[in-house]
């Protein structure tokens, strides 16, 4: 049975592409775009057109500015552990220590000291994954080292299954570090760092070497990294830890964690392959599981040999060593056999018979031995994070040029280096006449792959003003049922009439993404791999929306000559997105109404908890300003209804901060029929 055309009409437009899967599809193709020049710069380094030193200078210099200044090394004086516990095992003894990383961020330390041997020793670093420093992918490896004449020092974490839990979740917290520009990953890598320092302390340990560095999992991860931070490591032993990163994160859409994801990592060509080939000419092992589910070995043997060919372009070929064990994703005694005969040869190249794995001597050490209760009330990355927003802000109170330059530094955190708006063209459905209005389905696209569902709804007759709506949850939410924008566009009335289009922005309404697989773990969610993959393409999914934004509203004053006023509505996140676009387009927007959205970044930094997703944490605005500060700038009408804190609840005392910004701005905390009545006000 054919449809009548009249209900065509009011169907939403079909789009050109899978919505549901729309924005992680082009996420994931401008990643894959980036990240050809790793493999170029790579395959110009082995075949001699690139000289390898400066490969290795551009990488290593690329990993340092994503980290900045750390207290580290210089800092050796201010290690100051103190003793918690010791016990004596047979061939070894362990000793758990507290220092500081951070100041105030404690390190949770276990030593694991030789009895067969006479000291100084000789010391590896051995960070934990995801994990806690309890179990056996970390305590026995320990007791391998220790037995075979190392000292080896093993800590925990940030979160997870470990003692260092308030504050510092890899998730939660972990993403709000883009809020100041920082990577999550540097309170991994400063612990292990700090642990180096701490090893210069003992008089039993040989610092004449250097250290060597093995982990497993994210402990593989801070392993690479750190690497390439501290010369003090001279060996590295990363163990189920890294695949190409097209293959695992973009092919393959595992989000991993924030840490590994910093802010425009992939735009600079980062591979983990990368970061580990700069390395060379130090030796190092890489490690791998031929059953781990998760880093396949089929696409670690791939990387091992790109790497090995990078080895071989320094003239460090026989220093690179490739090593898969039988076994999943764990660092097990025949991989700490393994790396104690590279370590034999490569670091203190001594000849010295491996202790045996399978004596039956290697015993679980119960957790409250490894124990070392850290203080409850320590700093934490979120505490860390609120301090340095805190102190930036507070830099920037006393520099008045930078108030008053507000808007390019707004352009500069949402162009993202791009220097257009996009420009969208549309297609629509005929409009669908009710009583006095048309509407029409509509969907705005671009030549990139992103589609926007709006839906339009005009009076039939003349009319000045026009109303452009964002909403996270989806267009609909505030028009169906009389919503407050439909009885503000004048649904029931037949003398004060406005246009009115709302549009659902990347990620939102019909443009939800579905989920992936690796989402099924407990750490995955598609906001989450959105956020993470985005930012580490220096495009970041929050910045998208808002100069998507842009173009809507550009986009609609081309399309109606009648748009003598624009007012730019938005709810929740999508107020987020007004704001910006109000400040961006300036001249282009008469006003701004905006309800149940976040006040300020910084709130959104402290919140113990928040209601939002990982995907609206726009990286580095804390950087350069936060919300309020676009108030400051803007000479429009704008009126914020009911704003909300970090942790989702409403903001009091609105009176106070309506005496801190001009007239043209009115806070106030109110009903649903107060926001029509003061939106009509700037409509009308």
């Amino acid at each position: 049975m054919a449809y009548h055309s009249d209900f065509l009409r009011q169907s939403p437009v079909v789009s050109h592409v899978d919505l549901r899967d729309m924005l992680r599809r082009y996420i994931i193709k401008q990643g894959l775009d980036l990240l050809k020049k790793s493999d170029l710069r790579r395959e110009k380094v082995i075949s001699g057109k690139f000289p390898f030193q400066r490969y290795k200078d551009e990488i290593v210099g690329f990993i340092k500015e994503f980290y900045g200044k750390l207290p580290v090394r210089n800092c050796s004086s201010l290690c100051k552990a103190r003793f918690v516990s010791k016990f004596e095992k047979k061939g070894f003894r362990i000793e758990n220590v507290l220092f500081d990383s951070f100041p105030g961020y404690p390190v949770n330390a276990t030593v694991y000291i030789p009895s067969d041997f006479d000291p100084p020793f000789p010391a590896i670093v051995v960070p934990t994954g995801h994990s806690g420093k309890q179990f056996g992918s970390y305590q026995l490896p320990c007791q391998y080292f220790a037995r075979a004449g190392y000292v080896a020092v093993s800590f925990d974490p940030p979160g997870q299954a470990g003692e260092k839990q308030e504050g510092n979740d890899h998730f939660i917290d972990g993403v709000r570090c883009y809020l100041v520009g920082h990577t999550s990953s540097r309170y991994f890598v400063v612990d292990a760092l700090r642990c180096i320092d701490y090893l210069e302390t003992r008089k039993d340990v040989d610092m004449s070497f250097g250290v060597a560095m093995t982990g497993v999992s994210g402990g593989g991860t801070t392993t690479m990294l750190s690497s390439l931070l501290d010369d003090r490591i001279v060996v590295q032993g990363p163990s189920c830890c890294a695949v190409k990163n097209e293959e695992i994160n973009l092919m393959w859409t595992y989000a991993n964690c924030p840490e590994t994801h910093m802010y425009g990592r992939y735009e600079l060509g980062i591979d983990d392959t990368d970061i580990i080939a700069a390395f060379a000419p130090r030796p190092a092992m890489l490690m791998a599981g031929r059953y781990d589910g998760l880093f396949r070995i089929e696409s670690v043997r791939r990387m091992a040999h790109e790497i090995q060919k990078v080895y071989t372009a320094a003239r460090a070929s026989e220093n690179f060593v490739f090593m898969e064990d039988d076994a999943p994703h764990d660092y097990t005694l025949n991989q700490a056999r393994a790396f104690v005969g590279f370590l034999n040869k490569h670091f203190i190249k001594q000849f010295r018979p491996l202790p045996p794995i399978d004596s039956g001597e290697y015993v679980m050490i119960p957790y409250d031995e490894l124990k070392c209760n850290p203080p409850l009330k320590s700093e934490n990355m979120r505490t860390i994070t609120v301090a340095t927003a805190l102190q930036i802000k507070k830099n920037r109170s006393k520099n008045k040029s930078t108030l008053k330059s507000i808007q390019p530094v707004i352009k500069k955190v949402v162009m993202a280096g791009k220097k257009k708006l996009p420009v969208l063209r549309f297609k629509a459905h005929e409009y669908f006449n009710f009583a006095c209005w048309k509407t029409r389905q509509m969907l705005f696209f671009d030549n990139r792959g992103i589609e926007l569902p709006a839906f339009y709804m005009v009076p039939s007759h003349n009319f000045t003003s026009t109303i452009v709506h964002f909403d996270d949850r989806d267009r609909y939410s505030d028009l169906v049922s009389a919503g407050k924008l439909t009885v503000v566009a004048g649904i029931y009335s037949n003398k004060k009439n406005c246009a009115l289009l709302s549009v659902d922005l990347p990620g939102w309404g019909d443009t939800v993404p579905s989920m992936y697989p690796y989402e099924l773990y407990g750490w995955g969610a598609p906001d989450r791999y959105i956020s993470y993959i985005s930012a580490a393409n220096g495009d970041h999914v929050m910045a998208m929306r808002i100069r998507y934004a842009c173009a809507v509203i550009i986009a609609m004053k081309k399309i109606e000559k009648n748009h003598r006023k624009i007012i730019v509505t938005g709810r929740g996140m999508g107020g987020v997105v007004a704001l910006h676009a109000a400040a961006i387009l300036n001249a282009h927007v008469s006003a701004v109404a905006i309800w149940d959205s976040l006040w300020d970044y910084l709130s959104l930094a402290d919140a113990r908890k928040y209601p939002w997703g990982a995907d609206v944490f726009l990286p580095e605005i804390l950087k350069y300003y936060d919300l309020p500060e676009i108030l400051s700038c803007l000479k429009i009408p704008v009126r914020i209804f009911n704003p909300v804190s970090g942790d989702g609840n409403k903001i009091t005392g609105v009176e106070k901060l309506n005496r801190k910004f001009s007239d043209n701005i009115l806070v106030m905390n109110c009903d649903d029929r107060k926001i029509i009545e003061e939106i009509c006000k700037l409509v009308y």
